[in-house]
């Protein structure tokens, strides 16, 4: 499978999710695609929501996101 056609960067997402919400908010993105905005949440330690139509892109969304969760800080 492919990317998705509009995946955007986990810098901007990141970006979105800082300056709209706080830590523990709930963060909901009704168009979740290939999961940077549950990922940018995730990171924040916000709380998410992530729906997706596409069963690919969601089963997509939900590996990338695991691997996410997965691995630990880095720095």
């Amino acid at each position: 499978r492919t990317e998705h056609p509009t995946q955007k960067s986990l810098g901007l997402c990141g970006y979105i999710v800082k300056t709209l919400s706080n830590e523990g908010d709930l963060v909901l993105d009704c168009f979740s695609g290939s999961g940077s905005i549950p990922i940018a949440a995730f990171r924040l330690k916000r709380n998410f929501i992530g729906i997706e139509k596409d069963v690919g892109f969601w089963r997509d969304s939900v590996k990338r996101l695991e691997v996410y969760q997965n691995q630990g800080e880095l720095f």
